[in-house]
């Protein structure tokens, strides 16, 4: 029994370390779009959503237990957004606060930022 503990302990140290490299590698990998582009490509998508095509979002949430965090990716169909609330919402009931916002896809904005 003691040598199952062991190795538990083992694995959490072992799964511990490879989310903080995964935070790490991350940090280095993703460089978020400027804050004016971000608001430029919402503006895009707001302005052109009655087309409902998809949009891809990469966001960042906060580890609330540790330093760091993860990044998450949505792709949908944006139904509104809130910017007295500073939110973005999808279709399925989604959201995301646009200060996590890492960086924004759509072919609705592909043109305008060539």
């Amino acid at each position: 029994y003691q040598y199952f503990l062991e190795k538990s302990d083992d694995l959490k140290a072992l799964k511990k370390k490879i989310e903080n490299l995964f935070v790490q590698l991350n940090d280095m990998r993703i460089k978020k779009q400027d804050t004016k582009e971000i608001n430029e490509k919402l503006q895009i998508i707001n302005e052109f959503k009655h087309l409902e095509e998809p949009v891809k979002i990469i966001y960042f949430i906060k580890d609330s237990k540790k330093s760091g965090g993860m990044y998450l990716e949505k792709t949908g169909i944006i139904k509104r957004i809130d910017e007295i609330e500073r939110v973005i919402i999808f279709k399925d009931k989604s959201i995301i606060p646009i200060d996590d916002v890492i960086e924004i896809e759509s072919d609705l904005i592909k043109e305008q930022f060539i």
